[in-house]
């Protein structure tokens, strides 16, 4: 499986998962805070998405676009963006992520 297809089990898992508790949350009011503690789960499989899926070259993860530089400067950190979907060509070392296998 490559690098992109697995990133984009994790979105869709994830976003598939927000929409139902969002559904939840507002048909069953009576449940907002088991409903708030299920919301967590779905920053759990965001965090495992994000931490599985990297660029086998440089290990950059799939999800951060590197804009200027790398996230361990300043200028680097401030301008990185955060994704929900996985990126098809890695911004820091140009890898093509969607023939890249997955470890």
């Amino acid at each position: 499986m490559t690098t992109y297809r697995l990133g984009w089990r994790f979105s869709l898992a994830a976003i598939a998962y927000w929409l139902v508790i969002g559904i939840a949350f507002s048909l069953l009011p009576h449940w907002r805070y088991r409903l708030l503690l299920l919301l967590m789960l779905s920053a759990l499989i965001q965090i495992a998405g994000r931490l599985r899926t990297r660029c086998t070259s440089c290990r950059k993860s799939a999800f951060v676009t590197e804009i200027f530089g790398r996230r361990d400067t300043f200028v680097g950190w401030a301008t990185s963006r955060v994704r929900w979907t996985p990126e098809q060509l890695c911004s820091r070392c140009g890898a093509d992520l969607t023939i890249q296998a997955s470890r």
